[in-house]
């Protein structure tokens, strides 16, 4: 069963592995295995740098065996890789300083990001950075830290013990040692709340959550209390026990907006990372940072190309446009089946890119009549668009992007807006209907939708 979290070298490598075996951090076996060939670095532009997203690290799959996870010697010879291939690895107030003017970055620049804040962050990758003298940045939950010695916490829907992750000793610690950067993840917002009234879960920072005891979604006022009380109840719980409040915001599944982004940087978290796909630029905001999610235990000849990749696009989006007015059906049971067919189809198609139309069009005149989303401003047809979206990207794994008119919505009849309409000078309308640009209203009102 998909869980939400499914949902987004050369000689000197034997030096690395030698450093975590002499910590005691892989065995013997671990410590004869050789390096894959090398690959070339390429430089990065001025100002310009990489992010990596790691999660856990373990001596062997065995003890970790999710998809995220890295074991200690491979990660060792990626560290390695870096130094030898004359990469930098620089800590977040290298980025604040070459962002403010006040020193550049240096060439072929790296950040280090390990999530969720497992205990493995302590036993297996603070060793190695001590090592090498890299920083990181560490992503704590907050409600995890605060569980109880030898109680469980829910992580990915199932519950694990809460040593699996960080103890505020062994924050501290790393904290004062100057190579950590403590990060927030939330406090308890690393999971998915129901967000549609078909049940499906979704990132709570992000999602609405929807009330089928009142068949209501959660208000944007609602919502922006829940998430800003989250956020600042995990900044003031590092801060009280660590001494230093984050400044950094790590979204958990990489799941944020623009909303978020002012909630984060207002309680004192300008910098916040993504799990988006791209390069970085210090002199662009560091509110959005994106980073490669080092997935699969890559070898070091499949770590090196992702450097390498660092600005690579796919060179064809390969993209469908569905129209949701044919998956639509009055009855929610024969709907159900049609979405199934649906996204069955596309992931059969190898597509990569949905462009997902949001509003219903009944009548083809090609202005929007209804949505498939609450609103407040034209009906619902029905509460369709973000389990279509949600079951797309998790089932047939490819990116989603609404579709939607500029103008084009015919508002009903009585709505204060209804009337600002693109008209001839002769009366009527031209072509398909259009609300008007030069109207102030009408602007704000599509924007609103």
């Amino acid at each position: 069963m998909r869980t939400l979290r499914d949902a987004f070298c050369r000689v000197g490598g034997a030096i690395a592995v030698a450093v975590a075996a002499a910590a005691g951090m892989i065995g013997p076996a671990d410590a004869r295995a050789q390096p894959a060939p090398p690959i070339a670095p390429i430089a990065l532009p001025a100002g310009h740098f990489v992010a990596l997203s790691y999660h856990d690290v373990a001596p062997s799959l065995r003890d970790s065996p999710e998809r995220d996870t890295v074991e200690t010697a491979a990660l060792a010879q990626q560290f390695d890789w870096l130094r030898a291939n004359g990469y930098t690895v620089v800590g977040i107030d290298e980025l604040i300083a070459a962002q403010r003017g006040e020193r550049p970055l240096p060439p072929k620049a790296v950040l280090l990001t390990f999530d969720d804040g497992y205990r493995s962050f302590y036993t297996q990758v603070f060793p190695l950075l001590k090592a090498f003298g890299y920083k990181a940045t560490v992503a704590l939950v907050g409600a995890w830290l605060d569980a109880p010695p030898g109680s469980t916490v829910i992580y990915d829907g199932k519950p694990v013990p809460r040593e699996r992750f960080l103890d505020w000793d062994q924050i501290r610690e790393m904290a004062d040692s100057g190579l950590v950067e403590l990060a927030s993840h939330s406090y308890d917002a690393h999971h998915g709340v129901v967000a549609n009234p078909q049940g499906n879960l979704m990132p709570a920072l992000t999602a609405r959550i929807w009330d089928s005891a009142t068949g209501r979604y959660e208000t944007p006022q609602q919502w922006r209390g829940r998430v800003h009380e989250d956020l600042r109840r995990n900044s003031e719980l590092i801060e009280r026990n660590a001494g230093r409040r984050p400044r950094v915001m790590v979204w958990p599944y990489g799941s944020y907006n623009g909303e978020l982004v002012r909630i984060a940087a207002s309680l004192g978290m300008p910098v916040a990372q993504t799990l988006d796909g791209g390069p970085n630029d210090v002199s662009q905001h560091l509110s959005r940072i994106r980073r490669k999610y080092v997935e699969f235990n890559p070898n070091i000849g499949q770590f090196a190309s992702m450097i390498r990749d660092w600005d690579r696009t796919p060179a064809m989006l390969r993209p469908i446009h569905i129209d949701l007015d044919y998956a639509y059906d009055p009855d929610p049971a024969q709907q159900e089946r049609n979405l199934d067919r649906l996204v069955e189809r596309i992931k059969s198609s190898q597509a990569g890119t949905v462009f997902l139309q949001a509003f219903a069009d009944p009548d083809g005149n090609g202005a929007a009549d209804a949505l498939y989303f609450p609103n407040r401003h034209l009906p619902m047809r029905a509460d369709l668009f973000a389990r279509a979206a949600w079951q797309l990207r998790t089932r047939a794994n490819v990116e989603v992007y609404a579709w939607m008119p500029l103008m084009a919505f015919e508002l009903p009849p009585g709505h204060p807006v209804a009337a600002h309409r693109v008209e001839h000078a002769s009366g009527g309308v031209p072509g398909y209907p259009r609300l008007s640009p030069y109207s102030e209203a009408a602007r704000a009102t599509i924007r609103e939708i």
